[in-house]
């Protein structure tokens, strides 16, 4: 290399190769995100909804009813279920960001084990129906979160 002034300049962002992260940290961490971060938001929409409902005049009772109603047409449900998609769409592009590599195989790995920290949350809860249908959705979600994260590692 040369030290030339005339010489074009090369960013040392393009140098240096990109670390690759390790599997088990980008899993874990996209699981924290993926669960985690639907467990908290899930937290503070109840609060959120709660407020809102008690001062609008429902009783104790009535609220705890809507809360335990997981119809989608209840707005508590379809707003928890839209901020956990979201959580679990950021724990697939985290994993894919952090690995650098494979990143299709450990996403799949990825929503394989929140599916099943899924159903272990959901058992006697819901129907096999709902369950089922959260479970494809969270897979395709955090599968698509995944091929964001490696469009990006890879552009």
């Amino acid at each position: 290399m040369t030290n030339s002034p005339y010489a074009p300049q090369v960013p040392k962002a393009r140098t240096l190769r990109k670390k690759r992260g390790s599997p088990v940290k980008a899993i874990v961490l996209g699981l924290l995100t993926d669960i985690g971060g639907t467990m908290a938001t899930s937290f503070l929409l109840s609060i959120v909804f709660a407020v809102v409902w008690a001062n609008q005049g429902m009783s104790n009772e009535q609220v705890v009813a809507l809360m335990s109603d997981r119809a989608l047409s209840n707005p508590f449900t379809l707003t928890a279920t839209i901020f956990g998609t979201v959580c679990s769409y950021l724990g697939g592009f985290i994993c894919a960001r952090i690995v650098r590599r494979s990143e299709i195989r450990y996403g799949a790995v990825l929503a394989a084990i929140s599916v099943l920290v899924g159903f272990a949350f959901s058992i006697g809860d819901s129907s096999p129906a709902r369950i089922s249908g959260l479970a494809i959705l969270s897979v395709v979600v955090v599968m698509l979160g995944t091929a964001h994260g490696r469009a990006i590692n890879r552009g």
